[in-house]
């Protein structure tokens, strides 16, 4: 009896170190995932976005059981549109929650967290930031927002060739992805027989832009490309409309936030970005209907682009942990980084989606504009067409 009551006693103990009490199951296994979001700040609409995008993904993916039984756990972190609290946030999940795998947003944001994410072989997934710069600048930083300089392309094409519109002015953040719009735009634009009238730079979160603005409408230019977003969108378009600038306004993906037609009212009508392919009410799979019925279900409301961008670099790191179980592989960065260079080509809610050397990414692509206040696809590419703007 005694002995029986020892060996029941020692395989307790056992079960307990492992996790296991009699009358229960294996601890449920978790695998923590970090995101780098802007959750305040100018950027907050578009953090707002790209978390509930993640959410929904983390949330159906659990309800299927998880990936091969491993639930998931997004932990979300405030970079606020500030380089430097993008690194707190990239060091807080690296040296407290040992992710193996971040999402990232935001240029300058994304470039200044790499540094630490590649010495400690942590692979980073952007989704939100669009400055070329982002390509190869390291071997564990992929992206799945298409770049600007794909949309400057397509922007020029329509500008040009559509609207037959020659004389340009750039106006643009003085950070990375704007400061590269301000050298490459004026290259692209000469090469089609143009003519680069102003370029004006202005601050992150600058609120008084008439200065800039009217140097702008003083060189009487036909279309006027910003590199910019968030909050800064729909201040530099009411100084435009209220200055009576009244030429074609283009930009980039992320121009199709609520503020753009919110704040901007009217004088968002009519303009013109470029971006990845994703219309809500038209779901392209049915992927994409399964994601949009959850995001209603969750938010009551369609789900924006970087909402869907986000929820597809969901689909991106499932498939990847997928195939590293049946390869028999630790989640490891380093791993994640070698499947994700393997298999290349992904399946996603915007189509098949593939990764190009450097982590450039290749999606479908649409120019939308802003329509009796509603964004509205005023055309898709082709594959043609979108084959001759890639490089």
């Amino acid at each position: 009896m005694e002995k029986g009551l020892k060996k029941w006693v020692g395989l307790l103990v056992l079960g307990i170190a492992l996790g296991i009490v009699p009358g229960t199951q294996a601890a449920e296994e978790t695998q923590k995932i970090g995101a780098v979001l802007a959750l305040s700040g100018t950027g907050a609409s578009h953090g707002e976005q790209m978390g509930s995008g993640i959410l929904v993904w983390e949330e159906q993916v659990n309800a299927r059981g998880g990936i091969d039984g491993t639930k998931i756990k997004i932990i979300t972190c405030d970079h606020k549109a500030q380089a430097k609290e993008g690194v707190n946030c990239a060091s807080k999940f690296i040296s407290l929650d040992k992710v193996p795998f971040m999402f990232s947003s935001y240029s300058t944001v994304t470039l200044s967290l790499m540094p630490i994410a590649e010495k400690n072989k942590v692979f980073v997934l952007n989704g939100g930031g669009t400055s070329p710069t982002l390509v190869g600048a390291s071997p564990y930083l992929y992206n799945n927002m298409v770049n600007d300089s794909v949309g400057l392309r397509i922007n020029a094409n329509y500008a040009f060739d559509t609207m037959h519109l020659k004389k340009l002015a750039l106006y643009c953040w003085n950070e990375d992805s704007g400061r590269w719009m301000a050298k490459n735009a004026p290259i692209v634009w000469e090469k089609k027989g143009g003519q680069v009238v102003e370029s004006q730079f202005v601050s992150v979160g600058q609120v008084d832009v008439r200065a800039q603005v009217s140097k702008i409408k003083a060189a009487n230019p036909e279309v006027v490309i910003m590199a910019m977003t968030g909050n800064d969108i729909p201040v530099a378009l009411n100084e435009m409309f209220r200055q009576g600038l009244t030429c074609l306004k283009m930009g980039f993906s992320h121009w199709e936030i609520p503020e753009v037609l919110k704040i901007s009212k009217g004088a968002s009508e009519g303009i013109v970005f470029a971006t990845p392919l994703w219309d809500a009410k038209n779901p392209l799979n049915p992927a994409a209907k399964d994601f949009i019925l959850g995001y209603q279900k969750k938010y009551g409301k369609d789900p924006a682009m970087y909402s869907a961008t986000f929820y597809e670099g969901g689909m991106v790191l499932e498939q990847t942990l997928r195939y590293l179980h049946q390869q028999k592989k630790e989640v490891t960065g380093e791993n994640i980084k070698n499947a994700i260079e393997t298999i290349k080509t992904f399946d996603s809610i915007f189509g098949k989606v593939t990764f190009r050397k450097g982590g450039e990414v290749i999606k479908p692509m649409a120019l939308k504009t802003v329509k009796d206040g509603q964004f509205t696809t005023l055309r898709t590419l082709s594959d043609q067409e979108l084959k001759a703007v890639i490089e």
